[in-house]
C-alpha cells in the first residue's frame, strides 16, 4: 500500500525525535558543550510563562547567520527543559522553574530545511506542520500538562510573513510554548491577522568572551565566571562585597552615566576579585579568543585536532559566503551580493582604517545610496558595524568593523594574518594583527555593552593629539569616551 504524504512526515517526525523512545543520544552529543548565554535568555522567557502571559509571549523566535549555532541552541534547550537525566544536560547555577519539568515525550522539534517541507509548496508545507504538531499532540503527549515546540529554520519557507506568523498563532494555546529560528531578523518577527506580533525576537551573535572562557577552564573556574556573569543580587551572594559583571555595568545604566565609576569598578573586579593566576589564564583566553573566535564552537572548543585546523577557516568562510549570498541578500533584495563579501574584505583590511563613501562607491561600482543599503543591511545581520567621526556631523567617511574575529583572519590578506590561520595557536608571533583583532573584539563587545545598559546603539571615533579615542558610547547629549590601550604580551593591564 501507497504511504500518504502525511505519513512520511510523520515518521520523519519521530525519526527527528527519537527521544520519546528513550533514545538520548543525539542530544548527548550538543550537551557536550557549554551553553552560551543565549541559552539563560530562552529560559528565563519560557519560565515567565508560568505566570500565564498573553499567546504571544508564548511565541519565541531567535534569529543568526548560517553556522551560529541556532540547531545546537535548539537542541540543548530541550535536554535542559527534560525531565530526565538521560539527556545528559542541567543548569546547576541558575535557577528556572522549567528546568527539568517537561515529560521527553512532550518536546517536539522540526527541522525545516533538512526536511521534506523543502519538497513542498509553502502553503502546502505549513498545513502539513499544522498536522505533524496536531498528531504530536493528541497521539504523543496527550497526557502531559505542558509542552514545547522548537521549529528549526522556519524562515527558509517561502511563505508571506503574515501567513507564517498566522500558523504559529494557530498553534499555541495555554499549555504550548513554541521556539523557532531563522537566519534573518526580517524572517522572524510575524503577526497575525488581527496584529498581534510575537515577542521581540533575540539575535544569536558569535559567542562572547565570557562564555568562551567558561568553555575553556575547568569546572570551579567556569563556575566562578558564572557566578561574575549571573549577576546575582548582594543578598543572595555567598560574599556580597564580590562584585559582579552588573555591577560594573551599572554606573553606565545611570540617568546620567558615569564612565570613571564603571572604569573603577572594573579596575577592582580584574585586580582585587580576580588572583593572579586566574588572571593570567584570562590573558591566554583572550589571546585564544582573538584567534579561535565565536563560531563555530565545534571545531574551536575542546579537544585539538588535524580537522580543526584543515577545515575551520573553510567552513567559516563558506557559512559566511552561504548566508550573504542566499539569505541576506534575498532578504534584503540585492542584486548584488558578492558587494556585500566585498564589504566585509574591506573591513579585515590592515592597511585602511578610515573609508570614505565616495572612495566604497566607486570600488563597489555603485552609488553612495546603495553603499549606504549594503552596510545597514550587513549591520542587521550583526555581520559587520560602521563607526563615524564624533567630530563631523556630515558624515563622509567610516570605519568598518566586523562583529567575529575569525572573520578577520579568513578575510584578510595572507601577509597580514600570516601565522594565524590555524586555531591552535602555534603561530609564529604577529603582534600588529593581534592588536588588529583586539581592536574588533573590544568594538564588539562594546557594542554588546550599550545594548545591555541602554545607551544610544552606536558607537563613534575621534581623532585628538594625544591619539585616537577608538569607542565613543553615547546617552543622548551625555559622552562617554574610551581608548584602546593593547600591547601584546605586555604583562598586565595598567
Amino acid at each position: 500500500m501507497r504511504q500518504t504524504r502525511e505519513r512520511r512526515f510523520i515518521d520523519e517526525c519521530h525519526a527527528r525525535n527519537p527521544w520519546w523512545e528513550g533514545d538520548y543520544e543525539d542530544l548527548r552529543q550538543v550537551t557536550q558543550w557549554q551553553p552560551r548565554s543565549d541559552l539563560f535568555v530562552l529560559l528565563s522567557q519560557l519560565d515567565s510563562n508560568d505566570a500565564d502571559p498573553p499567546l504571544a509571549e508564548r511565541i519565541i523566535g531567535c534569529y543568526g547567520q548560517t553556522g551560529i549555532g541556532k540547531t545546537t541552541l535548539l537542541k540543548q534547550l530541550g535536554a535542559t527543559l527534560m525531565d530526565t537525566s538521560e539527556a545528559g544536560y542541567t543548569v546547576e547555577r541558575r535557577n528556572y522553574n522549567i528546568v527539568n519539568s517537561v515529560e521527553p515525550a512532550a518536546v517536539l522539534y522540526l527541522s525545516v530545511e533538512e526536511s521534506l517541507y523543502q519538497l513542498e509548496q509553502a502553503e502546502d508545507a505549513l498545513e502539513l506542520l499544522k498536522r505533524v504538531v496536531e498528531y504530536h499532540r493528541t497521539r504523543v503527549a496527550a497526557s502531559t500538562s505542558h509542552q514545547v515546540l522548537f521549529i528549526d529554520d522556519l524562515g527558509t519557507l517561502d511563505a508571506e510573513p503574515e501567513h507564517i506568523g498566522q500558523t504559529l498563532f494557530d498553534l499555541v494555546d495555554d499549555r504550548l510554548s513554541i521556539v523557532y529560528t531563522t537566519r534573518v531578523r526580517d524572517q522572524v518577527a510575524f503577526q497575525n491577522d488581527t496584529g498581534d506580533s510575537t515577542v521581540e525576537p533575540v539575535p544569536l551573535l558569535p559567542v562572547k568572551f565570557i562564555d568562551f572562557a567558561q568553555m575553556q577552564s575547568d569546572t570551579s573556574r567556569a563556575d566562578k565566571l558564572e557566578t561574575l556573569q549571573a549577576g546575582q543580587s548582594k543578598a543572595a551572594r555567598d560574599d556580597p562585597d564580590v562584585l559582579t559583571l552588573q555591577d560594573v555595568r551599572r554606573p553606565l545604566k545611570e540617568e546620567k552615566p558615569d564612565p570613571v565609576e564603571f572604569a573603577k569598578r572594573l579596575e577592582r573586579l580584574y585586580f582585587d576579585n580576580v588572583d593572579d593566576e586566574e588572571r593570567n589564564q584570562l590573558n591566554e583566553q583572550a589571546r585564544k579568543y582573538f584567534w579561535y573566535g565565536g563560531f563555530p564552537r565545534q571545531f574551536t572548543v575542546g579537544e585539538e585536532s588535524a580537522v580543526a585546523n584543515k577545515t575551520t577557516n573553510q567552513l567559516t568562510r563558506s557559512n559566511l559566503e552561504l548566508f550573504l549570498f542566499k539569505e541576506l541578500a534575498q532578504s534584503k533584495s540585492i542584486h548584488r551580493p558578492n558587494n556585500l563579501l566585498q564589504l566585509c574584505g574591506l573591513a579585515a583590511s590592515t592597511e585602511a582604517t578610515e573609508y570614505r563613501y565616495r572612495e566604497l562607491a566607486s570600488r563597489l561600482d555603485v552609488d553612495r545610496r546603495t553603499v549606504r543599503n549594503y552596510i545597514e543591511a550587513l549591520e542587521d545581520a550583526i555581520i559587520l558595524t560602521e563607526s563615524t567621526d564624533y567630530a563631523l556631523q556630515r558624515h563622509r567617511q567610516t570605519r568598518l568593523y566586523l562583529r567575529e574575529p575569525r572573520h578577520v583572519i579568513v578575510l584578510s590578506q595572507r601577509h597580514a594574518h600570516q601565522g594565524f590561520e590555524t586555531v591552535q595557536g602555534a603561530f609564529p608571533y604577529n603582534p600588529t594583527f593581534e592588536r588588529f583583532l583586539c581592536r574588533t573584539v573590544v568594538f564588539d563587545h562594546a557594542m554588546r555593552l550599550t545594548y545591555n545598559v541602554g545607551l544610544d546603539h552606536t558607537i563613534e571615533y575621534t581623532e585628538t593629539d594625544a591619539g585616537d579615542i577608538e569607542y565613543i558610547l553615547r546617552d543622548g547629549s551625555t559622552v562617554l569616551p574610551f581608548a584602546l590601550g593593547y600591547e601584546p604580551r605586555d604583562g598586565d593591564a595598567a
